[in-house]
């Protein structure tokens, strides 16, 4: 298996990207009367947050997805890396009808991927959708779990 490179600032460069985005499509989106705005939901792309932990030798994975039909979501590991996609679609013959004074819900098609620690058995992934949380989880051995460093004072080594 091939070293992957760790990439620590990664997840939060593409968070700033997509808030930056997200600002900028606000504020340049073109207002139609006092309070809409026209927008195109269904070209967009969103990301879920998540969250990722170990407990009990097991690696959860919790990805919020409210409203999204489980049909339209695939889960899958190829590697080290887990893979969410799916899609939130939009009705645009429904929005044709409705005059939105807000609309922030995200829709379309959105994709997070995550590297897993060597020590996860992607080999046993399990998922469930549960009130709009989609609960993945993966075993994973001791090993994974944070080791506490301890620190010795003392004098420094330079002066």
């Amino acid at each position: 298996m091939l070293p992957t490179m760790w990439r620590p600032l990664s997840e939060e460069i593409r968070s700033l990207q997509r808030t930056v985005d997200d600002l900028f499509n606000r504020f340049f989106a073109p207002v139609e009367g006092t309070w809409s705005r026209t927008f195109s939901p269904a070209q967009s792309a969103w990301y879920p947050r998540l969250e990722a932990y170990t407990e009990d030798g097991t690696m959860h994975v919790n990805v919020l997805i409210p409203g999204v039909d489980p049909e339209h979501v695939q889960v899958s590991v190829a590697g080290n890396q887990l893979t969410i996609k799916g899609e939130r679609p939009w009705d645009e013959k429904a929005a044709q009808s409705r005059n939105y004074f807000f609309q922030e819900i995200p829709y379309g098609q959105f994709e997070r991927t995550i590297i897993l620690p060597e020590n996860v058995d992607a080999d046993k992934v399990h998922a469930k959708f549960h009130h709009g949380i989609l609960e993945i989880t993966l075993p994973a051995s001791a090993a994974i779990a944070p080791k506490k460093i301890e620190i010795e004072a003392g004098e420094a080594a330079w002066k």
